[in-house]
């Protein structure tokens, strides 16, 4: 089993180290979550797409053709009539954000009609022929003077869908600060505990070949059965260890595989362990100030508030009552035959005409309107409070993260010296249990002192990138490689 999770860790057949900025790549590009975002993003664009067709003038086009033949009576004269007409229109009309309805249209008509009387002794003889052509163009505009009239009430469905998309761009933000952030951490992990391998490895075979000598130690007689018993308990804790840290490093190893996107089958290996601590000097101010500007949920809230305001805004509006006025003219003209009715129109003796009207409406109590306000400037008021406790929240976990970097920087300093010391305590351990003057007990409690420094010296680093990177998560700053 133990051989097994080693190759698995370490495969012959394994790619190139895997760099941190390698990491985030991949995570960027194969990341399902940051995948979805995108996807949900361009919908939005689409739908800010869709919102404007309600301005798009609309083109309508008809024609109409039709024949009958029936019987009539005038002045107690049976006639026959045969009717064929032919009609065609055009019109193009649509909205504007104003509140304004306009169209144009023109249209022609041709009828032609037969009439013969059917009684004999019919003082109408023969057949009497009509034959008549018809033409007009008109024009119309309605607008809306009361509730209706403001450019923001009628794109409420583009701010909408803007809105959406604004939103979704955020949220896309948000993902990939969230992904940036989570493999990170997960990368650090796995290199952590791919380090506390080879240290734990490194004991189990100091221990071992201590145990070893021990053995013909004893045989010797140089030592008491107590020391070897000891060597042999450090030598199997240690294999205890090295297991444990084995079976963790194969979970840090999936974790990562699944933030970047990639089976958790894959084997990957680290690059060598190199972080550098610089010098820093956070002013905590500074800090706070970069997060307020940059946290994406703060991005977040301040666009729910500016929407509920707008919403307020437009409830207040929706509280008018609706005038409408229209007004539409045309020309008009007839004649023998098509040339004629359709130039006719701009000559003179066409047929002129005019419409001006106005209506007014507005629902008695109005409590649909006035319910709709109240609820809308409650969410606005909902939303700024949220939108300043999540302000506090913030401040305060960007100044205790600023803390834990600058603690994390320290304790990599203190690691440092700790495993300086230790390295020179076990030397000496050693020097005077060789000189027969100290005890096995001590030279093993040495070593595994060693071993928790060199563990701890890994850690603090390991710490210290991950306290970064949540600092510039929190500051909404956290960037790709």
């Amino acid at each position: 089993m133990l051989i097994w999770v080693f190759v698995f860790l370490h495969g012959a057949i394994a790619e190139e180290p895997l760099t941190y900025e390698a990491a985030l790549s991949q995570a960027l590009t194969a990341n399902p979550d940051l995948q979805q975002s995108e996807l949900n993003r361009d919908q939005a664009e689409a739908s800010v797409l869709s919102s404007r067709a309600i301005f798009d003038p609309n083109l309508s086009v008809s024609t109409n053709y039709s024949w009958d033949r029936n019987k009539s009576f005038f002045q107690g004269i049976p006639f026959e009539m045969k009717n064929r007409n032919t009609m065609g229109a055009i019109s193009v009309g649509g909205t504007t954000a104003t509140g304004t309805s306009y169209d144009l249209s023109s249209s022609y008509m041709r009828n032609y009609g037969e009439y013969q009387a059917t009684s004999e002794g019919s003082p109408f003889g023969g057949t009497s022929i009509q034959d008549e052509y018809r033409s007009s163009l008109s024009a119309s505009v309605t607008q809306q003077v009361l509730k209706g009239h403001r450019f923001a009430y009628n794109v409420q469905a583009v701010e909408g869908a803007q809105q959406a998309l604004r939103q979704s761009e955020l949220n896309y933000q948000k993902t990939r600060q969230s992904i940036l952030s989570n493999t990170a951490q997960a990368y650090w992990s796995w290199i952590y505990q791919t380090e506390l391998v080879e240290i734990r490895k490194t004991a189990v075979s100091v221990s071992s070949e201590a145990y070893r000598i021990g053995q013909e130690k004893y045989e010797k007689e140089d030592i008491s059965a107590l020391s070897l018993t000891q060597l042999e308990l450090a030598w199997v804790q240690d294999q205890s260890s090295e297991l444990e840290a084995l079976n963790a490093a194969s979970q840090a190893q999936t974790t990562l595989l699944l933030a970047m996107g990639r089976s958790p089958t894959d084997v990957i290996s680290p690059a060598v362990l190199e972080v550098s601590v610089p010098e820093l000097s956070i002013s905590l101010e500074q800090a706070v100030k970069q997060g307020m500007v940059s946290n994406v949920d703060l991005a977040i809230a301040r666009a729910n508030v500016e929407q509920a305001d707008l919403s307020a805004r437009l409830a207040k509006h929706a509280l008018l009552p609706t005038l409408t006025t229209s007004f539409s003219a045309g020309l008009g003209s007839q004649g023998t035959d098509a040339a004629s009715a359709l130039g006719g129109v701009f000559r003179e003796g066409n047929f002129p005409n005019m419409s001006v009207s106005g209506q007014f409406s507005m629902p008695l109590g109005n409590r649909a309107a006035r319910g709709e306000r109240r609820r809308s400037e409650s969410s606005l008021a909902s939303q700024r409070m949220a939108l300043r406790s999540l302000e506090q929240s913030i401040q305060a976990q960007i100044a205790q993260q600023v803390q834990v970097l600058n603690s994390a920087k320290k304790r990599v300093e203190l690691a440092d010296v700790n495993l300086r010391l230790a390295q020179q305590s076990l030397t000496a351990e050693e020097a005077v249990f060789d000189a027969g003057r100290g005890l096995q007990k001590e030279v093993v409690e040495a070593r595994n002192t060693l071993e928790t420094a060199s563990v701890d010296a890994v850690k603090s680093r390991t710490d210290f990138k991950v306290a970064l990177v949540e600092l510039r998560r929190l500051q909404g700053v956290l960037e790709g490689p």
